[in-house]
């Protein structure tokens, strides 16, 4: 399946580098500050990856650059939206 992400470039800035090490990372660090934060219980057990989900790392390095800009395009697309729902 392919698809196309669009968002301004001014906008994606704010996401620059943020997806560079992987989802694997980001994975970890969200649910480790969901816990402090008391989002989630102190004693949830970090879940296991979807059977479907690559681990970042076997993913070629070739690919990954491209696979970071669409999560950094992704994100900018959801903050829009996050950003517009008082206006509608």
């Amino acid at each position: 399946m392919y698809c196309i992400l669009h968002a301004l470039e001014k906008d994606i800035a704010k996401y620059k580098e943020k997806y560079d090490n992987g989802w694997d990372m980001l994975r970890e660090e969200r649910f480790e500050r969901m816990r402090k934060m008391g989002v989630i219980p102190e004693n949830t057990v970090y879940p296991e990856r979807h059977e479907d989900a690559a681990v970042w790392y076997t993913i070629p390095n070739r690919l990954r650059p491209e696979l970071a800009h669409r999560m950094e395009v992704y994100a900018t697309q959801v903050d829009n939206i996050d950003q517009g729902i008082p206006r509608v």
